[in-house]
């Protein structure tokens, strides 16, 4: 193989090695620890129950 194409392939594993790393990394750290789900519900113009759930959460950072 040509050293151009050898250097390439080595770019190209070492860029997805890294993206996997960062995303096991960030699934694995995100515990939601300060996150809570708060459920509402209320009556349309229609009669129709609507529930709604929002998710909160207090941290930094959320991924």
């Amino acid at each position: 193989m040509q050293l151009k194409v050898k250097k390439t392939i080595i770019l190209v594993v070492a860029i997805i090695l890294t993206g996997l790393s960062a995303g096991l990394f960030i699934s694995y750290n995100n515990d939601h620890a300060e996150c809570a789900s708060i459920t509402q519900s209320r009556l349309s113009e229609n009669g129709v129950e609507i529930v709604e759930t929002r998710h909160i959460c207090n941290e930094k950072y959320s991924f």
